[in-house]
């Protein structure tokens, strides 16, 4: 409405989705530390279709938006011309769509699972809910972006004898009414810090 020229591009960075695994560890682990092979699934770019989704294997330039991946609307008020534009959702910003059969290889989603393993170090002292970053170790971006993210979230095993608290350990000692009386010595059985 006052002359301004529109002088960016819409510019999207794709990144690929991140993954989360959970890692079950028992409190010997936490307490001395060491590794674990982890293994998850994965999403890769299908190389049938290349990723379009579709059996030819191209996308086509979406209608709605011109290729742009932007929808811009006028509204006039008065004098004033207000502008919006927001992210077409035809094309998800992309500004290409599939049209065509679906890829049979994929079944239209574009992408295949492949099955991955890594060794994931476990830190001593880690308790539930602790989580580990592993940079782009997660789903495979399929506009040439970066990959995901892999997290790594740790859940500790309950012991059956000893209760955590922090860093301390407790253990319910069952007693007599003679030994609570009178005092005495009990052998319990203490996991080893290495």
């Amino acid at each position: 409405g006052f002359g301004f020229r529109d002088t960016f591009r819409h510019q999207r960075v794709d990144k690929g989705e991140d993954l989360q695994v959970i890692v079950n560890i028992t409190l010997d682990e936490v307490l001395n530390g060491g590794t674990k092979e982890v293994t998850f699934q994965r999403k890769t770019k299908c190389t049938h279709c290349n990723g379009t989704g579709n059996s030819s294997g191209k996308l086509d330039t979406c209608p709605h938006c011109g290729g742009s991946g932007r929808i811009r609307t006028k509204t006039q008020q008065g004098y004033m011309t207000m502008i919006n534009e927001t992210m077409c959702q035809h094309c998800m910003g992309s500004g290409k769509i599939s049209n065509g059969p679906k890829c049979t290889h994929c079944n239209g989603t574009g992408y295949d699972l492949i099955t991955k393993k890594i060794e994931v170090s476990i830190p001593k002292g880690v308790e539930t809910g602790m989580a580990i970053n592993y940079p782009q170790e997660g789903h495979e971006s399929f506009d040439g972006g970066i990959n995901g993210d892999l997290h790594v979230v740790f859940g500790v095993f309950e012991h059956d004898k000893f209760k955590r608290k922090g860093n301390d350990l407790y253990i319910d000692l069952p007693l007599t009414l003679e030994e609570a009386w009178c005092g005495c010595e009990k052998e319990i059985v203490c996991i080893v810090v290495k």
